[in-house]
């Protein structure tokens, strides 16, 4: 299955509403990058073993499918807004976020095992 594929799966009405609790609807500040595309960044980043949220900035401004792949269009995030979004979105949240995309995943036939789909759940550093 291809990386896109899995990336492009990620998009349900489950976690769209979790992620847009996330953020402030109205009022000041800058508009943030879209929630999904930050998610998705960090599913590329477990899936291809990239160890660092600054390397997974650089790979994703040197790399346009891959930031195409994840949403973002002319301009990527920092290494510190891929921190800043990993910690806002608590550790309980990515868990839930898994379980609904391994069992896409399983419902596919992309997974033949359960117990290999679980050994793919990333630990974020929490």
């Amino acid at each position: 299955m291809k990386i896109k594929n899995v990336l492009n799966s990620v998009n349900n009405e489950h976690i769209h509403i979790l992620l847009k609790a996330l953020y402030h609807q109205k009022g000041c500040g800058r508009k943030p990058y879209n929630p999904l595309s930050m998610l998705k960044a960090q599913i590329l980043k477990h899936l291809l073993c990239i160890p660092s949220d600054r390397r997974l900035a650089l790979r994703l401004r040197d790399d346009s499918k891959a930031a195409k792949a994840c949403g973002f269009k002319k301009n990527t995030p920092s290494h510190g807004l891929f921190t800043h979004f990993r910690s806002r979105f608590k550790e309980k949240n990515y868990h839930l976020v898994f379980e609904s995309l391994l069992e896409e995943l399983l419902d596919s036939g992309a997974v033949k095992e359960e117990v290999v789909a679980r050994w793919l759940v990333p630990k974020f550093g929490f």
